[in-house]
């Protein structure tokens, strides 16, 4: 919650967007899925996945891994690509 309202503070000056926020949807298939935040205007829409995650994020292309260093501590995110 304190990420997305630290986006707000970024995103409040955008007339040309319509800002839609925690929306819950279906997949049609029974399963549902939520979108932080979902930005439109005439010509796309942007889906915003937002956390608040404080230190040094960084992408280590060798393991295809984005890893966050605090103070001496290292934590690595799994990645959820398939392919």
């Amino acid at each position: 919650m304190r990420g997305e309202e630290a986006v707000d503070y970024f995103l409040k000056d955008l007339p040309e967007f319509i800002i839609v926020k925690d929306t819950r949807l279906s997949n049609g298939n029974g399963d549902f899925f939520q979108i932080d935040m979902l930005l439109l205007c005439p010509i796309f829409l942007l889906i915003l996945e937002i956390k608040n995650i404080s230190g040094t994020l960084y992408f280590d292309p060798a393991f295809n891994q984005l890893k966050m260093s605090k103070q001496e501590n290292e934590r690595g995110f799994r990645s959820f690509n398939t392919s």
